[in-house]
């Protein structure tokens, strides 16, 4: 018998700023970084739900594009399955001042392509940003 896929869409963005892309360290998850964004909500576009979640995580608005990258994992917090969808995404106003939610966002940084192999990050976002790096 089939058995349909339940579980949570992630949706991440993907901002670039001079060939550098931004991450963050959620507060629950030490020193492991990973891309922003979050969870889609019953009701809402994909492109809604990822703006929403960067103005509550960091405060900022963007322009959501093209998925760069999609797949299937396994959240670490709680043994969920999701769908990733990795967007390029862009600043709205790019002078706009990131105002990082305290109760989420830990820390944040711009990184480039050579900064993946010396930082901890969640695999699925190295390779969201691995195949992102490749079309530039």
């Amino acid at each position: 018998m089939e058995e349909h896929f339940v579980g949570k869409i992630a949706q991440k963005a993907i901002v670039e700023k001079e060939g550098r892309v931004l991450i963050t360290r959620d507060v629950r998850d030490g020193d492991v970084w990973e891309l922003p964004g979050g969870r889609l909500n019953v009701g809402e576009s994909l492109e809604e739900g990822l703006q929403r979640e960067m103005q509550e995580e960091l405060g900022v608005a963007v322009h959501v594009h093209k998925v760069v990258y999609a797949e299937t994992f396994m959240h670490p917090r709680g043994n969920v399955p999701h769908v990733l969808l990795a967007y390029h995404a862009t600043l709205t106003s790019p002078a706009e001042e990131f105002r990082p939610h305290d109760i989420e966002i830990a820390e944040m940084k711009w990184i480039d392509k050579n900064d993946l192999l010396h930082i901890s990050i969640f695999p699925q976002y190295v390779r969201a940003l691995e195949t992102f790096f490749k079309t530039r």
